[in-house]
């Protein structure tokens, strides 16, 4: 079969005695024939199906149009809901994480690529934007890496799908990774010199941490118990908060707990609730459970909190705030953040990280090797050994590390 001479396309007659149809349909963005094909039992059935494929491909152009002419910005956030739809496993942290990056590295309007069409950006516009990011001295190398990560993932989306004809990403991204491992090595080096608590700051933290109100005789900051069981567990400060009690087992005469999730803080998209941000329950940073055997230091601090709490059925949580409700890391790391405060250190020591990182050193010191103290923390033994071990300038001279056991305060 030939061309029609109404233009509908060809037809050919295949072994099978099938009918297959090819036809014009304007042009890629890269400027060729866009051309395409369908298959069926008759010339009839091939034009109906051309028919939508042929709608479907207009759609396509449609949305190519609104592309080329919008800014970069809305190419990402159009990856980011192509993305929320297709993915399984993609988190609502992750969603808010990459909202946050285009809306702070590329909408932001002081940066130029923020006005750009993309249809216009080439990759000189992206080179310097990323430089400028550096140049600026605020960001992480980490911060930067995703920025790049996310207009290179939003270009080679919208390469894929023909909206675009180019990444523009690709002929500088071996020269910006490059750049950003050179700050990430200055970036590991500076982490090293940031301390965990020493033996003696241990001690006045826990001393912080128990003291009492002079009138009932109650502790006098709430997050007490909750920082010291952190300090003893290494635990990170969503896991703690996701904890409840049915996940605390009694095997053999010892006590072990299960981590297998974590609370935070999302966005709200549910646009009936005014409240604009809720806190999210789900999997830990590494998808991982772990089944952890408590030291008796640990279990004495969890029999004082449960015994300190008048909710402690197997659904309840461990941690809840003053109004005995379930709280978030972000709360939770501000309270401790106030005891650090009330102990006289330094602006240098801030968040519950602190006590994780505290957790790992002082286990090193004393002997245990990393890859053990990873599996204990939930993480990789090259992420143990690069963001919680601290060095040796950590412990205060003429004191020796070990195990750490002040806390005589407890009931």
């Amino acid at each position: 079969m030939g061309r029609n001479a109404n233009g509908q396309g060809s037809f050919e007659i295949l072994p099978n005695k099938k009918v297959r149809m090819r036809k014009q349909c304007g042009y890629t963005s890269n400027g060729k024939p866009k051309i395409l094909t369908v298959t069926g039992d008759t010339k009839s059935a091939c034009i109906r199906a051309m028919k939508v494929k042929e709608d479907e491909w207009i759609k396509v152009r449609n949305t190519e149009a609104s592309i080329l002419v919008g800014t970069l910005a809305e190419l990402c956030y159009r990856h980011l809901e192509y993305d929320k739809v297709h993915k399984k496993n993609f988190k609502p942290t992750a969603v808010d994480r990459r909202e946050c990056t285009i809306r702070n590295q590329i909408e932001d309007n002081k940066y130029k690529i923020s006005r750009l069409q993309v249809q216009s950006i080439t990759s000189v516009d992206v080179k310097e934007h990323i430089y400028g990011l550096i140049d600026e001295q605020k960001l992480s190398a980490s911060s930067i890496e995703k920025t790049f990560n996310v207009i290179n993932a939003a270009f080679k989306w919208a390469v894929d799908n023909e909206y675009v004809s180019k990444n523009v990403c690709i002929s500088i991204k071996e020269e910006i990774m490059s750049e950003i491992r050179a700050m990430t090595d200055i970036e590991d080096a500076n982490i090293k010199k940031v301390k965990a608590l020493s033996p003696s700051q241990i001690k006045v933290f826990e001393e912080t941490c128990l003291i009492r109100n002079a009138n009932n005789g109650r502790y006098k900051y709430e997050a007490g118990l909750y920082g010291l069981f952190l300090l003893y567990t290494g635990l990170r400060c969503g896991e703690l908060c996701a904890l409840r009690y049915s996940d605390i087992k009694e095997i053999d005469g010892k006590t072990f707990i299960t981590i297998d999730k974590t609370r935070s803080v999302i966005k709200n998209r549910d646009e009936d609730v005014e409240r604009k941000y809720v806190e999210h329950e789900g999997n830990t940073k590494n998808v991982k459970v772990r089944n952890l055997e408590l030291s008796e230091i640990a279990i004495q601090i969890l029999k004082e909190i449960k015994e300190s709490s008048p909710f402690t059925k197997p659904d309840d949580y461990v941690v809840l705030n003053k109004n005995y409700k379930p709280t978030n890391p972000s709360k939770l790391g501000k309270c401790i953040n106030t005891i650090y405060k009330n102990a006289k250190f330094s602006d240098t020591i801030s968040g519950a990280h602190v006590l994780r990182k505290t957790f790992a050193t002082q286990r090193y010191k004393a002997g245990y090797d990393v890859p053990a103290i990873a599996t204990y923390l939930g993480d990789t033994p090259e992420t143990v050994w690069k963001h919680y071990i601290s060095d040796q300038e950590s412990i205060d001279a003429g004191e020796e590390a070990g195990e750490f056991h002040y806390v005589a305060a407890l009931k």
